[in-house]
């Protein structure tokens, strides 16, 4: 699965950033919890802070702990970032694969954009719950839950094998 993370809505909803004073210090302890959380689930995750007003002329993609950190340039916002993000994405899934998608923003126009370009849409504090569970299970060194843990079978095949069966499906029906 892949998500991508509103960073700035994040830290303006979960209570573990109300009490730290420094917008720098939030932003990398939001990223150190997405890094635990994918590098227990594998799922890819990219977190994504608005530069809107910044001096970027471009937008800068950092690896930190095995997610990207994303800074998006002057002028876009990180909404607009993700919409795009999520319509590059789509194009390249096939049509049956498309809820590995995961947008986690609480900005309610946002999630009625990202619903209708088929992503799936993740309030912040459903967000933190599902972070928080991954954290608990891995500290307890139990399975994650299923929420976490669950896989179609499309998500266990290799992606050539997918890919074969996606060109199979498209193909006209022959000799029926």
């Amino acid at each position: 699965m892949i998500y991508l993370v509103d960073g700035y809505n994040m830290i303006g909803s979960w209570p573990e950033f109300q009490r730290i004073p420094d917008i720098s210090q939030s932003r990398e302890l939001l990223a150190s919890m997405l890094a635990d959380f994918a590098g227990f689930t594998g799922d890819e995750v990219m977190l994504v802070f608005d530069g809107y007003k910044g001096d970027k002329m471009k937008t800068a993609v950092e690896r930190v702990a095995g997610i990207d950190v994303i800074f998006t340039k002057r002028s876009e916002t990180a909404d607009h970032f993700i919409e795009r993000t999520v319509d590059e994405r789509m194009a390249q899934l096939p049509r049956f694969s498309r809820q590995a998608i995961r947008v986690a923003t609480s900005d309610a126009t946002e999630q009625n954009v990202i619903f209708t370009r088929g992503a799936v849409r993740i309030p912040a504090k459903e967000m933190r719950s599902i972070v928080r569970s991954a954290k608990s299970a891995q500290s307890g060194h139990r399975q994650p839950p299923k929420a976490l843990s669950a896989k179609t079978i499309e998500d266990r095949l290799p992606r050539e094998v997918r890919a074969q069966l996606e060109q199979m499906r498209r193909e006209p029906e022959k000799n029926r």
